[in-house]
């Protein structure tokens, strides 16, 4: 009944009949209008495959870039430790946003070995992008004291997980404290790997806006890597990056591979 009444509805064609009767009106009629194309016709091409690295790595920067200008930030900020993950987050970051806009943050502790913190040096002077050094010992010494007291209290036992896991919130802090003072995002540095193992602290290394490279197994980002020195033509990433078994440095003598399944 609805659908008869509108098309009985008398209002559209008195609009129409009111309209073409107007001395100003003009109709044009598409089809007299459209002249026909002279112009050559455009050639077709088939692109090129990329491959899966140059995919996975062009859709990276693709999707930080478009993050970034949709959310309205103009800055990154990227925890550099010196291991692979946090170097092909800095690679894309600076694909994606300039190098006059990414600043790479290293937070040695008593347990960062001498060629971590070169590494992280090495990696943001390649990319051209402002580097911090922000020693997290004072802040970890007063942490294990504070806690010192109740854990023997509570007979915690021997140090452990819980210890380690202070010199990642340590971080955690310090970077979301430049984030809040600047207004910069934290791109987080965490693989598929780590999160699907629950190789990752909470409010730790995972802090931060946005995860670059969440999606991206470990395997997959040695390639992507390799992949990003490859079209540099150099070593952009050290090569002692990619050499060096991955270590969270938060005990003596760790190596990931010692606690992963």
């Amino acid at each position: 009944d609805v659908l008869r009444k509108h098309l009985h509805d008398p209002r559209a064609r008195q609009e129409r009949a009111d309209f073409e009767g107007h001395p100003g009106a003009k109709t044009v009629r598409l089809g007299a209008a459209l002249q026909p194309d002279e112009r050559p016709p455009v050639g077709h091409r088939i692109a090129p495959e990329p491959s899966p690295e140059e995919e996975v790595y062009n859709a990276l920067v693709l999707g930080t870039r478009d993050y970034m200008h949709k959310t309205g930030f103009s800055k990154a900020l990227i925890a550099l430790s010196g291991g692979v993950d946090s170097s092909i987050v800095a690679a894309v970051a600076v694909d994606a946003l300039g190098p006059d806009n990414v600043v790479g943050v290293a937070m040695p502790s008593r347990y960062s070995s001498e060629g971590s913190i070169s590494d992280a040096k090495e990696l943001a002077e390649n990319l051209g992008i402002e580097f911090l050094i922000v020693p997290v010992e004072p802040a970890h010494a007063a942490y294990l004291q504070m806690l010192e007291e109740p854990y023997a209290r509570l007979d915690g036992g021997e140090a452990g997980t819980a210890e380690e896991n202070i010199q990642a919130r340590i971080r955690g802090n310090i970077i979301m404290a430049l984030s809040n003072k600047f207004g910069w995002i934290v791109l987080t540095t965490g693989n598929k790997s780590e999160y699907a193992t629950g190789y990752a602290t909470l409010y730790g290394d995972m802090s931060g806006g946005y995860a670059v490279i969440k999606d991206v197994p470990k395997t997959l980002v040695y390639r992507l890597s390799r992949y990003r020195n490859a079209l540099a033509g150099r070593a952009l990433i050290p090569a002692s990056v990619l050499a060096k078994p991955p270590s969270a440095e938060l005990k003596p003598g760790q190596l990931d591979q010692d606690t992963l399944p």
